[in-house]
């Protein structure tokens, strides 16, 4: 999964390059209004396509698990981010009434960017430490289980035996101390 979302975000900034150069191209003809804001309205809808490539590069090499919980945001939060500025760009959700209009554009687009980047990150940073606190507490479990005959690690086969003692042992310490339900 992660090489198609990379070959889809190289094709779509590849994409944004021949949209923002429809002129020099030669795709349009400089006089041609019609043909260039067809092109500017393509090229403004799809410049969320290079934040996704920079995610996915990054994603690409950090873990599966990781990239999965990145690519659950980017489904939601990409496609409602997709689906705003098509409205907009199109004329369908801001017409062009006004002067404000096409400041309101702007803004709307870059708070949807600027939402998509801050949400990537976050994603990113809580699918690496979840990773770290998950890999502290078996460590932790471990650490209470009796030493295997190599020094310093623990024994894999006790860890359900140990997990049961320490349960039961809690529960019997909190039964005495009268707190009732849970294990601390």
């Amino acid at each position: 999964m992660k090489i198609i979302v990379l070959l889809l975000s190289i094709i779509g900034t590849v994409s944004v390059y021949l949209t923002r150069n429809s002129v020099p191209l030669e795709f349009c003809l400089a006089t041609d209004k019609d043909c260039r804001n067809v092109y500017d309205s393509l090229e403004n809808i799809l410049y969320f396509v290079p934040l996704v490539l920079v995610f996915s590069l990054i994603t690409y090499w950090l873990p599966v698990r990781v990239f999965n919980s990145w690519l659950k945001f980017l489904l939601v939060w990409g496609s409602l981010t997709l689906l705003v500025t098509t409205l907009i760009h199109t004329g369908y959700l801001l017409p062009d009434r006004d002067v404000y209009s096409n400041g309101l554009k702007t803004l709307i687009t870059f708070l949807m960017y600027g939402i998509f980047v801050i949400g990537s990150i976050i994603t990113i940073v809580r699918g690496i430490n979840r990773k770290n606190r998950l890999a502290f507490r078996y460590d932790w479990l471990l650490s209470r289980c009796p030493a295997s005959p190599r020094a310093g690690t623990g024994n894999l086969q006790c860890l359900p035996t140990c997990l049961c003692r320490s349960v039961i042992r809690s529960s019997r310490r909190e039964l005495a101390n009268g707190v009732k339900g849970g294990v601390g």
